[in-house]
């Protein structure tokens, strides 16, 4: 349980190719499995050779016992990466896993750009009709109601943005 010889460990398997890297990022996770830091290394080693099997399996492996930001995070970019080119399909799936990022890490003090990014995916949806629009706004309204009540770092700017959304909506509302 040296921390030092792990750290230089690690980043000599950023070196390695990944069939290579795997024997000592496994190493390092048995002896500390809650080291974000070696998770998210050994995720981004397999998602910059497009193993998505293997990256899917990671993330289940990690997600529930590192409920680190940057980690999530690096999650929500492999799904998006994953779903932009299902259509609806993948639309529905993104947005089902920023609900499941937000259910764990939207409490954390540093989460305000995940509830940032989440509401600009939002609004970047497509709607057809305008009952899909007024869908839409409701989800963002709710959205933004939900993330400006979490103690966040980013909360005056969430709050500004909410106001910016409802005052260009409408007025009255």
């Amino acid at each position: 349980y040296n921390v030092e010889a792990a750290e230089v460990l690690a980043s000599k398997a950023l070196e390695l190719p990944i069939s290579d890297a795997v024997p000592i990022y496994e190493r390092l996770l048995a002896a500390y499995p809650t080291s974000s830091k070696f998770w998210k290394q050994y995720v981004e080693a397999h998602m910059a050779v497009n193993n998505d099997e293997a990256t899917r399996q990671i993330f289940s492996r990690c997600l529930l016992i590192c409920l680190h930001v940057p980690l999530w995070r690096c999650y929500m970019h492999f799904i998006r990466k994953v779903n932009d080119k299902k259509g609806l399909e993948g639309q529905e799936e993104t947005k089902k896993a920023f609900e499941f990022m937000l259910n764990y890490v939207g409490v954390d003090i540093t989460s305000g750009p995940v509830w940032m990014e989440y509401i600009a995916y939002l609004k970047s949806l497509p709607a057809q009709t305008t009952i899909e629009e007024s869908q839409r706004m409701t989800t963002i309204r709710k959205t933004y109601q939900r993330a400006i009540v979490m103690p966040t770092s980013h909360l005056e700017q969430l709050w500004r943005d909410y106001e910016n959304f409802e005052n260009s909506v409408s007025r009255a509302l």
